[in-house]
């Protein structure tokens, strides 16, 4: 398993991103907002361990973009690097979790 913390292991730095994962049945798929956390692969195996994941059925797209919004403000209003980087995380998370309400949202075709 590749950890950020263990200084022996390659550095992966795992990122916000879209995914959409195979559904329990068949010709279905859910969509889910991801946000940090591990990976480990071995053989013909992928497993991903994650901080956050959140089902795009369960996101507000309405909350998400006040929650942007909001971390923007913070961002404009850092007073030191601690700030600034807990502010980006945010307007990264919720970035992501944006795309994802929207994808939800538009007919698929």
């Amino acid at each position: 398993m590749i950890s950020p913390r263990d200084s022996s292991s390659p550095r992966v730095q795992l990122r916000s991103d879209l995914r959409r994962a195979p559904a329990y049945q068949a010709n279905e798929e859910e969509l889910f907002a991801s946000y940090g956390g591990l990976i480990e692969v071995s053989d013909n195996h992928v497993r991903l361990l994650l901080d956050e994941a959140d089902h795009a059925r369960d996101l507000v797209e309405s909350e998400i973009a006040e929650a942007l919004v909001a971390a923007r403000e913070m961002k404009a209003k850092a007073t030191d690097q601690t700030e600034l980087a807990e502010a980006q995380r945010l307007i990264d998370r919720h970035a992501v979790r944006l795309e994802v309400a929207k994808i939800r949202r538009k007919p698929r075709g």
